[in-house]
């Protein structure tokens, strides 16, 4: 695990705040993760010490205090993929909406961002997503293709529609916007994903 903070150190207090101090966060742990496998080490050293996770992008949303807890800090993974023949972008956990703007208008194309490019890209997504563009193609949410995900064991699963469905569905379907068509757009995420525009699927009928 790359070197993490506890409450005398310095950069505690920098690293654990947010851009929302309407919740004040006193973790345990710091973890400012710069890898996948920094994030794997928190989650497997949270559960040998008997700790919850919290994880912050930006720390923009109104949140639940992560005291006590292992705080996963995401900011330094920031890396973006587009691949303009897909009309796709692989974003890291940490890509703030402006840098998947600049990076997406590179290749011609657009992302579904929301209105304030500081705001992290794929809490956005997961939070539903209604941005400038919403009328017209509806939920960022709903653009979603894939999800890599850490898992409460430090399990790391590329999660899809086809490949852990309940899991893909209770990460996704519950922000969806429920007057949309029966159909779900795709897009990718590392250890969170979006795209600028997708490809549809039916619905699966037990979907929520």
């Amino acid at each position: 695990m790359t070197d993490y903070l506890t409450k005398t150190d310095a950069g505690y207090d920098t690293e654990r705040s947010g851009y929302n101090l309407s919740v004040e966060h006193r973790p345990e742990v710091v973890v400012p993760a710069a890898s996948v496998d920094d994030v794997i080490a928190a989650v497997r050293y949270a559960g040998e010490h008997g700790l919850g996770v919290a994880v912050q992008a930006t720390g923009h949303g109104p949140s639940r205090s992560a005291d006590g807890q292992v705080l996963i800090t995401t900011s330094r993974l920031d890396g973006i993929t587009i691949d303009p023949a897909a009309r796709t972008a692989r974003i890291e956990a940490g890509v703030r909406g402006g840098a998947l703007v600049r990076a997406a208008a590179e290749h011609g194309l657009a992302p579904l961002n929301g209105s304030s490019p500081e705001v992290g890209a794929v809490s956005y997504h997961l939070g539903g997503g209604l941005g400038i563009l919403g009328r017209g193609l509806g939920w960022a949410v709903d653009h979603v293709r894939a999800i890599e995900i850490v898992t409460a064991d430090a399990s790391l699963l590329w999660v899809t529609a086809t490949s852990h469905p309940d899991l893909f569905w209770a990460v996704v379907a519950k922000d969806s916007s429920a007057s949309s068509p029966p159909s779900r757009s795709t897009c990718t995420r590392s250890p969170g994903s979006t795209a600028a525009a997708c490809t549809s699927r039916p619905t699966p009928p037990n979907a929520p």
